[in-house]
């Protein structure tokens, strides 16, 4: 009888601990993905920025082409002009 009580207690001890252990690992397991939640709006944010930067760039290099293509346009209409004058 004193052996069937001490083992009742002991596998009461043994429940609560792993409960315990449950209970610790899911804390650190909802901490750890409230870490990553953080970070990947983090690298969203970087990435919306970067993006926005990469899309000005683009814009502005388009704009220097197209200009250079005009001028070089212009140059070769005034070249034409002058070999057709001389």
């Amino acid at each position: 009888m004193r052996l069937s009580n001490e083992q009742d207690k002991i596998r009461e001890e043994h429940v609560i601990s792993l409960n315990d252990m449950k209970k610790t690992i899911e804390r650190d397991r909802q901490a750890l993905k409230d870490k990553l939640k953080e970070e990947l709006a983090k690298y969203k944010s970087k990435l919306i920025k970067e993006q926005k930067k990469s899309a000005a760039y683009k814009e502005k290099a388009l704009e220097a082409h197209s200009k250079t293509i005009k001028a070089r346009s212009a140059l070769s209409s005034v070249a034409s002009a002058n070999e057709f004058a001389s």
